[in-house]
């Protein structure tokens, strides 16, 4: 790989920007190695590409301008489904190739930044020490890597809600239909459920003794069920000043969601969500979840009818 120019690859950022690469080539553990700007990197840093985590952000912005080099060196470590296992030894042209041969390969958040050199130092991030491979054995190299950083480098900075995010959505079991599951828990309680799209989210209704709200369900990063119930109740505009003080009033008499009202309409919502991401008990969970949703929607109509800013909608 020496003396080979590099190549540049964009990869892409799920919010339509991308990471501009200088490919070097893969490295005999299967790392990425790369150079990229300064100015890449701390964009990377500030919005999370390539799963940074904040200590990056302050470490590069703590380097004075003038002494900032003009590329820093980095490897990265891939870690995704079937197919995303990456080669070993590639030097600079293969390894583009490999990269550009499928959009997959060059979606960023399918990459972990493991290391990156400032001023001649090379400092490891938690995803150095993942090993490069797929499917449930990186589910095992990530947890092994945050025991790691957790029992014996408690002084490391990590992002640890987002590695813990990325833990859970690596080890949910790719064949699981959360969606299918809560229609099949609705069905057995006499309620019609509809897939609006291929991928959700699921459509039914609810009800109380006098009055019935409209529902949606979808799936939210793998591992969480959110279920949004649409109440038949408006604020009306000349009080929606007050919405969040009232908001704010009943949301510290629920239990594990929260009522939402849309700043410039006035209509409300209730939110809530469970993380489905541990390997049993979905139903009894959905169950649990559809019940807390009835009481609590309930619970807010009866204090909502008792505020004079509020509409009902028939």
């Amino acid at each position: 790989m020496r003396g080979a120019p590099p190549t540049i690859v964009e990869l892409r950022a799920a919010d339509g920007d991308s990471v501009s690469l200088a490919v070097k080539g893969f490295s005999a553990d299967g790392a990425l190695l790369a150079t990229v700007s300064d100015a890449t990197l701390l964009r990377a840093a500030e919005r999370g590409y390539l799963h940074c985590t904040p200590d990056l952000l302050d470490a590069v912005a703590a380097t004075p301008a003038s002494a900032r080099p003009t590329k820093r060196s980095t490897a990265l470590v891939l870690l995704g489904g079937p197919g995303l296992a990456p080669p070993s030894n590639l030097g600079t042209a293969a390894a583009a190739d490999w990269l550009r041969a499928d959009d997959v390969r060059t979606d960023a958040d399918h990459w972990f930044l493991g290391t990156w050199e400032r001023d001649g130092q090379v400092h490891r991030a938690v995803w150095d020490y993942l090993h490069p491979s797929a499917g449930q054995a990186a589910a095992d190299s990530l947890s092994a890597a945050l025991q790691f950083v957790l029992d014996r480098q408690p002084g490391m900075p990590i992002d640890v809600i987002e590695a813990n995010r990325l833990l859970m959505s690596l080890t949910v079991d790719a064949g699981r239909d959360p969606l299918g599951e809560l229609a099949g828990v609705l069905e057995a309680l006499g309620v019609r459920s509809d897939l609006l799209h291929e991928d959700g989210p699921l459509g039914f209704s609810m009800g109380g003794e006098t009055v019935d709200w409209d529902c949606l369900a979808e799936i939210v990063d793998r591992t969480w069920l959110v279920v949004y119930a649409m109440l038949p109740i408006v604020i009306d505009g000349s009080r929606l000043a007050d919405a969040p003080r009232l908001a704010g009033q009943i949301n510290a008499r629920l239990q594990i969601g929260c009522l939402l009202v849309e700043e410039e309409s006035g209509t409300t919502m209730y939110r809530a969500a469970i993380d489905l991401s541990a390997p049993s008990g979905h139903t009894s969970s959905i169950r649990r979840l559809l019940d807390q949703v009835h009481r609590d929607v309930v619970a807010c109509l009866q204090l909502l009818d008792d505020e004079p800013a509020v509409e009902a909608v028939r």
